[in-house]
């Protein structure tokens, strides 16, 4: 069996990555000193699940200086990232002192790879393009696998293919129902 999707839900953004669905919940909060090691023009993440961080202070290790953002470092805010520009006062391998804070986060993440395969019972409801009647397709149990690859990089829409095998379930000698 092979599928073609246009419209992408979260669920099969998921299958497509043979990963789970799971929810995420972060009520943000504050991190105070958070040591993070310098790699001039290189990003580094800070500790945040992804929520956005605000109100940044970065210091070095002792807290007697206080760096400027925009001079010594820039800042990625939505993905919490921190970077020391090699035009500022901040050295190479240099332990920096951030405290910021980070943005409530609720929703869900995909975890991927945790599965092998995708398994599925299908249901294709819909109607003959030739007489108009209804038709549908009932594969008892299918065994899937990703048959394209997402392009993150892409401006047009994208289409998940999924192909695998019919299996034909116990009490059962056929794999699908055409009707």
């Amino acid at each position: 069996v092979a599928m073609t999707f246009d419209g992408i839900s979260p669920d099969l953004f998921a299958n497509i990555f043979l990963g789970d669905l799971v929810d995420i919940t972060d009520p943000g909060g504050s991190k105070a000193d958070e040591q993070v090691t310098a790699r001039l023009d290189k990003w580094a993440q800070l500790g945040t699940s992804g929520g956005g961080i605000s109100n940044v202070v970065v210091k070095d290790s002792g807290g007697s200086t206080t760096y400027a953002v925009d001079t010594d470092y820039v800042l990625d805010t939505r993905a919490g990232l921190i970077k020391a520009v090699s035009t500022g006062a901040i050295t190479d391998g240099e332990i920096l002192s951030v405290s910021y804070d980070y943005a409530a986060l609720s929703g869900s993440k995909i975890i991927g790879a945790t599965q092998p395969l995708v398994n599925v019972a299908i249901l294709f409801s819909g109607k003959n393009v030739f007489d108009g009647s209804p038709a549908d397709v009932r594969i008892f149990k299918a065994s899937l696998r990703p048959a394209s690859a997402v392009d993150f990089l892409s401006e047009e829409p994208q289409e998940l293919q999924f192909d695998g095998k019919m299996i034909t379930p116990a009490g059962k000698s056929w794999p699908f129902e055409l009707s």
